[in-house]
C-alpha cells in the first residue's frame, strides 16, 4: 500500500467532498477523505448546535410574535365588547330612567286626580247633606203647616158636626179637595154641590165643610 507524499499533499489542493467531508488527492487512488480532529468535530457539533438553537429560537419569536398578535387581538376585541357592553348598560339605564319618570309623573297625576275626586265628593256629600236638611225641614214645615191646618178645620167642624169623629170629618174635607182636581174648571161652589150630593148635608152644613175645606186644605180654589 503506498502512502502519499507529503510534499504532495502540502501543495495539492483541499477539495470538499459530496458528504461535506474535506478530501486530498492521493496518488493512484484520486480524492481521499481526510479525517476530522476531534476539535473540528466538537466545532462542527457546536455550530449544529447553534443552528438548531437559532432556528428554535427563531421559531420561539415567530410563535411568540403571533402568541403577542392574537393576545392584543383579543384585548382589542375584549375592549370593544366591555366598550358595546357599557354602552348597551347605560342606554338600557336610561331607559329605565325614563320610564321611572314617566311612571313618577303618572303616579303624581294620579293623585291629583284622586284628590280632586275627593274634593268632589266631599262636595257633592255637604251639597247632599244640605239638600236633605232642607229636604227636612221643608218636610218639617209641610208637617206642621199639616197639622196646624188639620186642627183649624177640626175646630171649625165640630161645633157643626159634634157627633162626627175627627177622622170621618177630616176624610170628607179632603175628599172635596180631591173631587175638585177632577174639574176642569172648580171653585168652592163646586165643593158645596159635592158635599150635599154625596154627603146629603145641609145648605148650611155643606157651605161651612166646603168653605172650611177649601180654605184649610186646598186654598187654591179659593176664588
Amino acid at each position: 500500500m503506498s502512502h502519499p507524499d507529503p510534499d504532495a499533499f502540502a501543495s495539492a489542493p483541499l477539495a470538499p467532498s459530496s458528504e461535506g467531508a474535506v478530501e486530498i488527492p492521493v496518488e493512484g487512488h484520486g480524492w481521499q477523505p481526510v479525517p476530522e480532529s476531534p476539535a473540528v468535530r466538537r466545532r462542527n457539533r457546536v455550530v449544529l448546535a447553534l443552528s438548531a438553537l437559532v432556528v428554535v429560537l427563531l421559531a420561539a419569536g415567530g410563535v411568540l410574535t403571533a402568541l403577542l398578535v392574537d393576545a392584543r387581538t383579543t384585548a382589542s376585541d375584549l375592549a370593544a365588547e366591555e366598550a358595546a357592553e357599557e354602552r348597551a348598560h347605560a342606554d338600557a339605564l336610561a331607559g329605565v330612567e325614563t320610564e321611572r319618570a314617566d311612571v313618577l309623573a303618572a303616579i303624581a297625576d294620579a293623585e291629583d286626580d284622586a284628590a280632586d275626586a275627593q274634593d268632589r265628593i266631599q262636595a257633592a256629600q255637604q251639597a247632599q247633606a244640605s239638600a236633605e236638611a232642607q229636604a227636612a225641614a221643608v218636610e218639617e214645615s209641610q208637617a206642621a203647616a199639616t197639622a196646624h191646618a188639620e186642627s183649624a178645620f177640626l175646630e171649625s167642624m165640630r161645633d157643626v158636626f159634634p157627633g162626627a169623629s175627627d177622622a170621618t170629618l177630616l176624610d170628607r174635607g179632603y175628599g172635596l179637595c180631591e173631587h175638585l182636581d177632577t174639574l176642569y174648571v172648580a171653585t168652592v161652589y163646586n165643593a158645596y154641590d159635592h158635599a150635599t150630593e154625596v154627603y146629603g148635608y145641609e145648605y148650611d152644613e155643606a157651605l161651612l165643610m166646603a168653605t172650611a175645606a177649601v180654605v184649610m186644605f186646598c186654598p187654591e180654589y179659593d176664588y
